[in-house]
């Protein structure tokens, strides 16, 4: 079966064209809320249906990248084929 899309190619348009700035940019709550859970010794992950570099730009536009890490996040295109059953 022929890819009807190449994985890095997705991810490098998502990361580059789509309009972070309708994210509504960094949410003190999400931080605050994030930082709690952190202090109270939680290991935070992300997962996501989205490319990987889009997923961290995301993150980053929100101010949360830093509460995962690149190491924690989990994307669609980190089990690409086998996204969905």
């Amino acid at each position: 079966r022929e890819k009807r899309f190449i994985p890095d190619e997705l991810d490098e348009h998502w990361a580059a064209t789509l309009k972070f700035n309708m994210l509504g940019g960094v949410d003190p709550r999400r931080v605050d809320a994030l930082q709690a859970l952190k202090d109270n010794g939680l290991h935070l992950v992300a997962f996501s249906n989205g490319p990987r570099k889009y997923c961290c730009k995301v993150l980053r536009t929100i101010g949360l990248f830093d509460f995962f890490g690149d190491e924690n996040i989990f994307a669609v295109t980190d089990v690409l084929p086998h996204c969905k059953p």
